[in-house]
């Protein structure tokens, strides 16, 4: 299959509800390989259940922030989970974040 590259028009990508109290706009995904970028809005208070990836998965905070371990994530910088990192996510406060997911998602129990 011969891949192009293009320019993408976020204002023409439409924000759709993953779950409660969290919103995607979703930028791009590969079937093949389940790569993936998206945007992500949290409201406040918004929690995603304990997850494991079957990939990587890189954040970038663009506004707000999220309790990523080692410590709290802050607008402007970055989080790498590596393959197989189970974690949830929650945010305290409002938060917007640029994610890279280079694989699966199982939800856990």
């Amino acid at each position: 299959m011969l891949r192009r590259r293009k320019n993408i028009n976020l204002s023409e990508i439409a924000w759709v509800d993953a779950m409660p109290g969290v919103r995607q706009k979703p930028i791009w995904h590969d079937k093949e390989t389940k790569r993936r970028v998206a945007l992500a809005r949290f409201d406040p208070g918004a929690q995603l259940p304990r997850h494991k990836h079957v990939g990587d998965e890189l954040i970038f905070v663009i506004e707000g922030s999220m309790p990523m371990s080692p410590a709290r994530c802050l607008a402007g910088n970055m989080n790498y989970r590596p393959n197989g990192c189970t974690h949830t996510v929650s945010t305290k406060n409002a938060a917007t974040v640029f994610a890279l997911v280079t694989g699966g998602v199982e939800m856990m129990k």
